[in-house]
């Protein structure tokens, strides 16, 4: 059963149409998921190839953590530079602007074959690359963090372990919603993280596709089920600083979820 559910967020009510939990995990459509290689010495992204070859015009997904803190002086754009040997070309869906930019990718049309995702110029810190079927463009995405959403409120060390992006609108059932951010860890450079057992959860109707050092980058996916509003939540494993983004593309054959679902 689809459950219509009223969601209060930071004193608006808005409803949203999300996929229940089920006692039985549903299959949603990722054909392949991938986190990358981190290199503890230079604090970088490593080139990162997917372990199957892609299919020719699929959609590949690159969330992010973006530039080294040595790069800060660069327009934030150029945060968010990643390439592939096939010549795809790579969009940014949306790029939270915290946290030395957090920017999600992607490139619609995928020319297939094997498939090393390359970050050209240090441009990325901790990075994850996803597979999914065919689609036809960006619908419509958006970003949320406790900065933001609490500029008065408690100390960051108080704040909510719910994170939550401000809403995002989907036209069509069967879309794909893709969440990433990243929680309050300190990546240092021995390769441990601060607070590194706050591991986090997929909020409610999500997916978590991966998780890097306890949540310093996350991503999780789902399927709108009716057009309307959507936001992107993930359970982060402690209280503190967060930031979550989400994006909604339109898909060339929409989207199912497989399995039972309430």
């Amino acid at each position: 059963m689809r459950l219509l559910l009223a969601l209060a967020l930071f004193a608006a009510s808005v409803h949203a149409q999300i996929i229940t939990p089920s006692s039985k995990p549903a299959t949603y459509p990722a054909i392949q998921f991938k986190n990358c290689p981190y290199n503890y010495v230079t604090i970088y992204a490593q080139p990162c190839t997917f372990d199957k070859p892609v299919t020719a015009g699929d959609l590949i997904i690159v969330a992010a953590l973006g530039c080294n803190t040595d790069l800060l002086y660069w327009p934030p754009y150029a945060c968010a530079l990643a390439s592939d040997e096939q010549g795809d070309n790579f969009q940014i869906a949306n790029m939270i602007p915290q946290d030395n930019f957090i920017p999600l990718l992607y490139a619609l049309n995928a020319k297939g074959g094997p498939t090393t995702i390359n970050f050209m110029n240090a441009s990325a810190r901790l990075a994850m690359i996803a597979e999914y079927p065919p689609s036809t463009g960006l619908d419509d995405s958006n970003w949320g963090t406790y900065d933001a959403q609490n500029p008065n409120g408690d100390p960051q060390g108080q704040s909510s372990d719910t994170g939550s992006t401000r809403v995002v609108v989907a036209s069509q059932p069967g879309e794909l919603l893709v969440a990433w951010g990243l929680a309050a860890q300190t990546l240092i450079g021995d390769g441990t993280v601060e607070n590194a057992e706050y591991t986090v959860t997929a909020g409610p109707g999500f997916m978590m596709r991966g998780q890097l050092y306890g949540g310093v980058l996350a991503f999780e996916d789902s399927i709108t089920t009716v057009p309307g509003a959507y936001f992107g939540t993930i359970l982060w494993g402690g209280y503190g600083h967060w930031d979550l983004g989400m994006a909604a593309f339109k898909m060339v054959t929409p989207l199912v979820v497989k399995g039972c679902v309430n």
